[in-house]
């Protein structure tokens, strides 16, 4: 199904595709993920804290995998109701 035919039928998107360890890995927490994209920090949080940068602080792995450090900022401060 292509992303037009998701948006017309109000379908959460897929996840985007990572390396395959960490793609299987995570895929045991995503049903924990209501929201795509925090699932997909979750899975880039990972991603960077096995890459090889040396500080493995949220602006160093955001700039390692390529995505806002705002969002990883944000996902990591998430908090249940």
């Amino acid at each position: 199904m292509d992303i037009a035919e998701q948006i017309r039928q109000h379908l959460p998107r897929n996840p985007t595709k990572t390396v395959p360890l960490i793609d299987d890995y995570c895929s045991f927490y995503r049903s924990l993920f209501s929201d795509v994209r925090n699932y997909e920090y979750f899975k880039y949080l990972h991603l960077g804290l096995i890459s090889t940068v040396k500080r493995k602080s949220l602006p160093g792995i955001s700039k390692i995998v390529n995505v806002s450090s705002q969002g990883l900022h944000h996902f990591q401060d998430l908090r249940k109701p």
